[in-house]
């Protein structure tokens, strides 16, 4: 029997071809203006959502499904999601999900404003009897995110949300975002291929710097 496990480290940094980065960005806005195209800047909260179906991503991302294939992983695509920061807005600690095989790990791409913006990671509590904040979660996103313990909680790590990484969203981690801008980064999720691939050291040898 195979069984699924999130790694225990944070991140890795993504290895995103050079020739190709450019245009995976500029798909990815695409993908993102297709999603708020009716809605200005301004009027854009703090959210988790997903953009599109998985059949509108891959026709609207060519070369993302290109570095995809690079990896293995074009087939094994199963969501494509925005962490989106409003000027001013929050970010609470949190975990997406408990379980470590159920795309516990993300491939997070910077979208829009993503310098000076960050992955954290924390030591703290899981809250497992309370809920997250449903503003942060658009109707299309399936709630399986739990607040932590914001009280005593202390950063261990952190990564920049202005490069490729590979993120572990089993532990608590939350974004943040140091200007007053729309900040907008994309996480991509898959099945269980990932974690075999990782059980055999080939995702290493694929996806990570």
């Amino acid at each position: 029997m195979t069984i699924y496990k999130a790694p225990d480290w944070l991140y890795r940094p993504a290895n995103i071809d050079s020739l190709l980065y450019s245009s995976i960005k500029k798909e990815l806005l695409q993908v993102f203006n297709y999603k708020f195209k009716q809605t200005p800047f301004n009027k854009i909260q703090s959210q988790f959502t997903i953009p599109a179906n998985i059949e509108y991503v891959k026709q609207t991302c060519p070369t993302l499904m290109k570095q995809l294939k690079m990896y293995g992983l074009d087939t094994e695509l199963r969501m494509l999601a925005f962490i989106i920061v409003s000027p001013g807005g929050d970010y609470p600690i949190h975990v997406d999900t408990l379980n470590p095989g159920q795309m516990s790990l993300g491939l997070n791409i910077p979208v829009l404003n993503c310098n000076d913006s960050y992955t954290a990671w924390y030591d703290t509590e899981i809250l497992y009897h309370e809920f997250f904040e449903s503003s942060l979660l658009d109707n299309s996103v399936p709630s399986t995110a739990l607040p932590c313990d914001l009280t005593n909680a202390v950063e261990i790590a952190r990564c920049s949300a202005n490069s490729p990484h590979w993120v572990n969203v089993l532990k608590p981690h939350a974004a943040i975002c140091n200007h007053n801008k729309l900040r907008v980064n994309s996480s991509l999720r898959f099945d269980k291929k990932i974690f075999e691939m990782i059980s055999d050291n080939s995702f290493y040898e694929r996806c990570v710097l």
